[in-house]
């Protein structure tokens, strides 16, 4: 029988960091203020959800912040930034309307998970702040779960040892042949459940959606799990709800996958069908903008994205917004999770990271 273990949750004040002196001490001295190209950013976000709710919610490491830690956030952004809405920011950059002096900032969530519907919305409202989120158009008003949530809950069940496996080394065969990073005998010592998953999601990420599709379905049988029905992903009530209060809504494909995995046939599906739900709900706090499934895109691609009707289109890709924008279709974002943001001066440093260079930081305090 295996040995039922719960999952690591790796907690931010379990960690007491050079890293976390560092930013109290910038952050102390106001040394942002002095850097230069920060002036506009785009923050993305996928996950909110309360402390206690997150070992029961099958969530991907990296995926989330605290409710707390997110009222944190918002607290500090309304001190620093003028927070704008999406659609503001692409007429500021056509137009080239800055406010001088002014620092801009975009929230935006990808995925469209009930979680911000649930948490991070009231926090939006009460800040009165306004935020866009990316929905997956084949997911709304389903249980459908992304394969991420997939295998993390089929891992979950193993670790636990709440998974029938009747052999052993049906198991073992199975992970050796789709390389997945487990054997049966790390079933039994693996301290950090999360670190096997986080080894399982990027080992399935080189292959295409057909084969992780066909190896979690094969995974389940072997297990004897069945997925619970649970929604994970809003429905259009709340989303309808939302619009009313400053939410406005892009499009994050139609089923999550990869785009540069993807033919010219599948490429079109997945991007016209993001449109049609765009376009038809345009009155409802839709917009024409795409964020890219994982960040990964081409010049292909952002072109077919552009001829489909989009305005402009995010990336994954970490970095500041320029006001001289010249390509809107590979806008740069500042991915925020628990680990490098759980305080305002955390998330200070994480947003300004790439600016902290030793002339810039002694030019700051020079000012």
């Amino acid at each position: 029988m295996m040995q039922h273990r719960s999952l690591s949750i790796r907690l931010p004040w379990q960690r007491s960091t050079a890293k976390e002196f560092l930013a109290s001490v910038l952050y102390y001295f106001d040394v942002y203020k002095h850097l230069p190209n920060t002036d506009v950013i785009i923050l993305m976000y996928h996950r909110v959800m309360p402390l206690e709710k997150l070992k029961g919610s099958f969530i991907q490491p990296g995926m989330y912040v605290t409710d707390e830690v997110f009222e944190g956030h918002l607290r500090y952004l309304v001190e620093h930034y003028q927070v704008i809405p999406m659609l503001e920011l692409l007429d500021r950059i056509d137009n080239q309307d800055w406010d001088k002096g002014k620092k801009y900032c975009v929230i935006t969530f990808d995925d469209g998970w009930v979680d911000n519907y649930e948490y991070a919305y009231p926090l939006l409202k009460r800040y009165a702040l306004p935020a866009t989120i990316f929905l997956v158009s084949g997911y709304i008003n389903t249980e459908r779960w992304f394969w991420p949530e997939r295998i993390i809950y089929l891992y979950e069940q193993l670790i636990k040892g709440m998974a029938r496996v009747d052999d052993i080394k049906v198991l073992y065969n199975f992970f050796r042949k789709h390389g997945l990073p487990l054997q049966p005998s790390e079933v039994y010592h693996e301290s950090d459940g999360t670190n096997l998953i986080e080894g399982a999601i990027g080992s399935l990420k080189l292959k295409t959606y057909e084969e992780i599709s066909n190896i979690i379905s094969d995974l389940e049988k072997i297990l004897g799990v069945t997925m619970p029905s649970q929604r994970l992903i809003m429905n259009w009530q709340e989303i309808n709800e939302m619009e009313k209060y400053q939410i406005t809504f892009g499009a994050h494909s139609c089923t999550h996958r990869i785009l540069t995995t993807l033919n010219d046939n599948q490429l079109t599906h997945e991007i016209a069908e993001s449109f049609a739900m765009i376009d038809k709900h345009r009155s409802h706090g839709f917009i024409p903008v795409f964020a890219y499934p994982n960040g990964n895109y081409n010049q292909n691609i952002a072109a077919m994205i552009r001829e489909n009707g989009f305005r402009a289109a995010v990336t994954t890709r970490a970095g500041y917004i320029s006001q001289k924008e010249n390509d809107v279709f590979a806008l740069n974002r500042i991915g925020l999770h628990n680990d490098v943001s759980h305080t305002a001066q955390m998330m200070a440093l994480h947003i300004h990271r790439r600016s902290l260079q030793l002339s810039n930081i002694v030019h700051a305090f020079a000012r």
